[in-house]
């Protein structure tokens, strides 16, 4: 079960808007793969509303002790519509299985944790993969963040 808020309504949204998140996720489903463009037709925040809230960098911590199966991924940023899809999207194309995901927010920070794993199903233990992971996360957020409406 999944809980989402709708930053453009307060409360409950009309039901035009379920039927256009509908008609959006159809789309999508049945596409050929082609991004879905939800934060770009949703988002009417501006860029300067959010970079204005903190100047705290965006950071992502890979760790391999905590956890005997999996490799943990922290990613700290600012939190905006559109952010969680991009950090998933980048997971997908770097071909990491995700098999849980904590997503929490303090103000305007997300503190999203995955615990990931290869194709294989083990824990990433290259270190130059780890880095490769980490720099395409920053890369990722840090385009997110210079397209950002």
């Amino acid at each position: 079960r999944f809980y989402v808020q709708d930053n453009d309504y307060r409360g409950e949204p009309p039901p035009e808007r379920y039927a256009a998140v509908i008609r959006a996720l159809t789309r999508s489903l049945q596409s050929d793969g082609q991004r879905p463009t939800f934060r770009r037709t949703w988002q009417h925040q501006s860029k300067a509303s959010w970079q204005s809230l903190t100047d705290l960098p965006t950071k992502v911590r890979i760790d391999n002790s905590t956890s005997d199966q999996f490799t943990i991924i922290d990613v700290f940023a600012h939190d905006r519509p559109g952010l969680l899809y991009t950090i998933a999207r980048a997971l997908y194309e770097l071909r990491l299985s995700v098999a849980t995901a904590r997503i929490g927010t303090y103000l305007d920070q997300v503190v999203d944790v995955f615990y990931v794993t290869d194709t294989r199903g083990l824990k990433i233990g290259d270190e130059s993969r780890i880095t490769e992971i980490r720099e395409a996360l920053l890369e990722a957020i840090a385009m997110f963040e210079n397209t950002s409406i």
